[in-house]
């Protein structure tokens, strides 16, 4: 989201560029209220955002179901989120998608998964089975990534035909208008109740149906996965060079130069993860 550097120090207290803080459609007509996280990035007075106007993109738009003109609220967040967590999300490249909740089909329920479009999950940079962090205003939490199958939206799709009241369209309940006057909204995702209830919607009418909630890959746990396709290989040829200097070299050099060899295969593991994670997006 965009604001005038005057609007930021004047109206946001706690808040400075680049910190998260969470927008919100107060006359949505779904409960809980849409909100939804975003960071705050500033732009110069003589661009397109004028004094007491907030520059939010298409995706925003579509998930808090706004229009231009229409007023949205912005919270902030009441703890400033981890900083090592953050520099390490920019070290190896975080690209968030904001999806729509929807409730999970058999057999996924009970599973800790999630189901999203396969175009999602490349726009995150993740595989089928990775774990990526579903984020919203109430909570947070981690499960493992499935894709959409044909054959499981079939299955959902024949969910609504057979009861449209309890699988609610999302760009009809949020009264979604495109430029364009086509009815597309942002992608859903499928997840089931534990998992909502992690993300705080339990308590709420609905139980967070429609509502838009971030999606990013874990980074922890893309770069443990990049770094265990390498240790083996890694140390197998430390140790090879370890038997093939002892024969030739003292001791004291043998020792040296295996530490040195240890040093560099560590060093060179994080850098081909970094490198493969941030490839990926």
């Amino acid at each position: 989201m965009q604001l005038l550097e005057k609007t930021i120090s004047e109206k946001l207290c706690s808040t400075s560029q680049e910190d998260y803080v969470h927008l919100q459609n107060p006359s949505a007509d779904i409960q809980p209220i849409p909100t939804i996280p975003a960071r705050v990035e500033k732009v110069d007075e003589d661009g397109h955002v004028g004094k007491g106007e907030v520059g939010i993109g298409t995706n925003l738009h579509q998930a808090l179901g706004v229009e231009i003109g229409d007023s949205i609220q912005i919270i902030e967040e009441e703890t400033l989120r981890p900083y090592g967590e953050q520099r390490f999300n920019k070290l190896l490249r975080t690209r968030p998608a904001i999806c729509r909740v929807r409730k999970s089909v058999f057999p996924d329920p009970e599973f800790r998964v999630c189901r999203l479009p396969k175009s999602v999950m490349k726009l995150i940079g993740i595989e089928e089975g990775d774990q990526v962090v579903l984020e919203s205003y109430w909570g947070q939490t981690t499960v493992r990534a499935l894709e959409m199958t044909p054959d499981i939206r079939h299955k959902k799709y024949l969910s609504w035909f057979s009861n449209p009241s309890r699988y609610p369209v999302g760009h009809d309940m949020m009264d979604i208008n495109q430029p364009l006057g086509t009815p597309v909204d942002i992608p859903d995702i499928y997840i089931d109740y534990d998992t909502r209830a992690e993300l705080g919607f339990a308590k709420g009418e609905g139980t967070g149906i429609l509502h838009p909630v971030r999606v990013y890959r874990n980074n922890r746990s893309i770069a443990l996965k990049f770094l265990n396709d390498l240790v083996l290989p890694s140390f197998a040829l430390l140790v090879s060079l370890v038997l093939l200097i002892g024969s030739y070299f003292s001791r004291n050099t043998a020792i040296l130069v295996v530490i040195l060899g240890f040093v560099g295969v560590i060093v060179s593991l994080l850098a081909i993860t970094i490198y493969r994670a941030r490839k990926a997006i």
